[in-house]
Order: C-alpha cells, then structure tokens, then sequence
C-alpha cells in the first residue's frame, strides 16, 4: 500500500542500479513498467550508466522542506526518464542499513 493507496507496484531487485541497463537496452524491461528499484547499493558508477541512457539518478533529500511526500516508503533515489511522468524510486539497501 502506498500513502493509505491501494495499488499494485512492480518491484524490480537488482544487485546494483547499474544491472537494469542491460534490462533496458535489451527491452526485456520499459521504464514506465517499473515503479521500484531495490538493490544493494547506489554508487556513481550506477549513476553515471544510467546518465549515459538518459535516464537522471537523483538523491532524495531527507529534509522536511525537499521531497517529504515519497510515493515509496524508505526510497533514497529516484529516476526519471525524459518524456516519462512516473518516476522510478530506488531503495538503497546498504544506506538504509547504515543510517
């Protein structure tokens, strides 16, 4: 359930961010088909992969004053694709283990 919304979400597990290239390149998955990524950890080699496809890794600011209306419980990311309206969040495993 997210926010008090029923709604069925597509959770996609990766190891780390940078493996759902390959999902995209070889259309075995389309951004607007996945609402969630989880995966170990984000680094910037994850980050720079996905730029280099266009695709914006952004961190989501844990102030009260920046994005306090997360759709995804514990998101630490968030993905957006130009000409796509529906975010990707992204659950980074290790920073939520370590914080």
């Amino acid at each position: 359930m997210l926010c008090g919304i029923k709604k069925k979400i597509i959770i996609e597990f990766k190891s780390h961010l940078a493996n759902l290239a390959k999902d995209f390149n070889d259309a075995r998955k389309m951004f607007d088909e996945i609402d969630c990524v989880v995966c170990w950890e984000v680094t910037d080699n994850d980050t720079q992969i996905m730029r280099n496809m266009g695709v914006n890794v952004e961190e989501i600011s844990s102030s009260v004053f920046g994005r306090e209306a997360k759709k995804i419980p514990h998101s630490t990311h968030i993905m957006n694709l130009s000409g796509f309206t529906n975010p990707i969040y992204v659950i980074d495993l290790k920073r939520l283990l370590t914080s």
